[in-house]
């Protein structure tokens, strides 16, 4: 197929990501923004056989900081796994900033993120911002300990690049 228009590794112009992601290892959870988390946890059980999900309605997130201001942003979370694949269900439940919110405004519901679940944070932070990529969210997730961020995609079809710490 290399070579038929629409295929091969420039068709997006970013083929040299395969490499930068591989450092990383594989994808560690999908995130998918919904607007209503209870009827989206049915829907996976039921018809995907993903679950059963824990649900936390008010995660405490902290130390939001979105597009360079603090939000203090409220969303619903519910986890769960497909094989060693973590799935993230997002309700955005305020009008605060956030890129769920905005997501929801361009795209509707769907896949957000993909994310990687890292032991060296801040070297995996390093690492993308020395190939130009800084965060546009982050902040204190799921536990005190846990920090994560996202980073703009670079095209309008692909979801946002995640991190998160062990």
């Amino acid at each position: 197929m290399a070579g038929t228009a629409g295929f091969g590794p420039h068709s997006t112009g970013l083929w040299h990501d395969r490499e930068m992601e591989q450092w990383l290892g594989p994808i560690d959870q999908l995130g998918y923004v919904v607007d209503d988390i209870e009827g989206a946890m049915e829907h996976w059980v039921d018809r995907l056989g993903v679950g059963p999900f824990y649900f936390l309605p008010r995660p405490p997130m902290q130390e939001l900081i979105y597009r360079g201001r603090p939000t203090g942003a409220r969303i619903a979370v519910a986890l769960s796994f497909s094989g060693a694949l973590q799935i993230e269900l997002i309700q955005p439940l305020d009008d605060e900033p956030t890129p769920y919110r905005d997501f929801m405004a361009e795209h509707g519901t769907g896949l957000h993120h993909v994310a990687r679940f890292v032991d060296d944070y801040e070297g995996a932070v390093a690492g993308y911002a020395a190939r130009g990529m800084e965060p546009y969210f982050g902040g204190r997730g799921l536990s005190e300990k846990q920090r994560f961020c996202y980073f703009d995609p670079r095209s309008i079809t692909a979801p946002t690049r995640a991190f998160a710490s062990r």
